[in-house]
């Protein structure tokens, strides 16, 4: 799977989560988004934030799997499904 990863997205392998946070009210309101998504902050200060496309128009979901379930974050929501 790792050599399917595109160079672009190479910066990420190695970095270490350092906290996960909603963006504030303020933030979204500046961006003019409608949803609030997390925002995965590194050790480094660097942080990366779902969006839903690439013209980052809005907030997005971030789809997780594993430990047999399947978990969406989304707008200070969290749907998590058992595994069928």
């Amino acid at each position: 799977m790792k050599d399917q990863i595109p160079h672009r997205y190479k910066q990420l392998i190695g970095k270490t989560i350092a906290n996960i946070e909603y963006l504030s009210d303020g933030e979204c309101n500046d961006l003019m988004w409608h949803n609030k998504p997390v925002a995965i902050v590194f050790t480094d200060g660097t942080f990366m934030i779902p969006v839903a496309d690439d013209e980052g128009n809005d907030g997005g979901v971030l789809w997780y799997e594993g430990e047999g379930s399947t978990t969406i974050l989304c707008s200070e929501t969290v749907e998590t499904m058992q595994e069928v």
